[in-house]
């Protein structure tokens, strides 16, 4: 048991758990609101805030399961294409956002913009990667080209907000 416990913080998952929550109910008050998630990526947020938050392992583990819980809770994203490419992105949102924020000295807004680009290249790799491995065209209307230039006022309402909820969410993690 020793062991396991050098590998999980058993605080930061239930907060991972917290954030694949807010990554599973931010979406569906944007839907009720009649704002479709592929323009506002309110999945995204969350899911960028944990790995600011809690790291790069926590980042990553919330953004592979919020996804995955979605899909099986709500039936969104659907399982396919959407579901892998989703894990991929949001796994790397996640993840980048954290290591960045945990391991380097770049500015908030900086790694911010860097976890964002990563998130869209692993979105790419894995619409592209999902053609090539299955053989199949997916329809063009989730290319990546498309998904960018669709959720431009969620890249806006990202720049702008996630800076000011990481200095709230920090200030309140640390009074």
């Amino acid at each position: 048991m020793e062991e396991v416990k050098r590998y999980i913080d058993t605080k930061k998952l239930a907060y991972s758990m917290l954030f694949a929550i807010g990554a599973l109910v931010l979406p569906q008050v944007f839907h009720l609101a009649g704002w479709v998630g592929p323009t506002f990526l309110p999945m995204h947020i969350p899911v960028i805030l944990a790995g600011f938050i809690l790291g790069k392992k926590y980042g990553l583990i919330t953004g592979i399961t919020a996804p995955i819980i979605s899909t099986v809770i709500t039936g969104m994203p659907i399982a396919f294409p959407m579901l892998p490419i989703m894990v991929l992105e949001l796994g790397t949102y996640g993840f980048v956002a954290g290591f960045l924020a945990k391991e380097t000295k770049i500015p908030i807004l900086g790694a911010l913009l860097i976890a964002m680009i990563m998130g869209r290249v692993a979105y790419a790799g894995g619409f592209y990667g999902l053609q090539i491995l299955l053989g199949v065209e997916i329809t063009k209307n989730i290319s990546p080209i498309s998904a960018v230039i669709t959720g431009i006022p969620g890249i806006i309402i990202q720049i702008l907000a996630i800076p000011i909820l990481i200095k709230i969410l920090k200030t309140k993690r640390e009074a």
